[in-house]
């Protein structure tokens, strides 16, 4: 009995571990709610980055990562204007955690809006 008991935690024990080792995915939308055209952006996350050029005003870009670590979003915006933004440590994310989130670039601002979250 004791070994039957002791066979079954060990399966538990794997499938908890497996279950924990899937990857953690955000979806991101960068909306250009500026009045003026995105010439280049930049978003860097989790040790990847992301490039968009020519973004029209009222429009949005989306992209998905893999969550590798614990970290925060560094996003740097060059208007077609010549005007430059950026913002550093931008929100949070963090393994285990499935997030969906829009960056929103303003004329003078970078926000970031958390939209929904899902404990992977």
């Amino acid at each position: 009995m004791a070994k039957l008991l002791n066979n079954k935690f060990i399966i538990l024990a794997v499938t908890l571990v497996l279950v924990g080792c899937q990857p953690t995915m955000n979806s991101v939308s960068l909306v250009n709610d500026s009045s003026s055209v995105i010439q280049k952006a930049t978003i860097q996350v989790s040790g990847q980055s992301f490039f968009f050029e020519n973004i029209p005003p009222s429009e949005k870009r989306d992209f998905s990562f893999r969550v590798r670590s614990d970290s925060d979003y560094s996003v740097k915006i060059i208007f077609a204007n010549g005007k430059e933004l950026s913002r550093n440590q931008l929100g949070y994310v963090t393994s285990g955690v499935n997030s969906q989130e829009i960056i929103h670039v303003k004329d003078a601002d970078i926000i970031l809006e958390n939209i929904g979250r899902d404990l992977h």
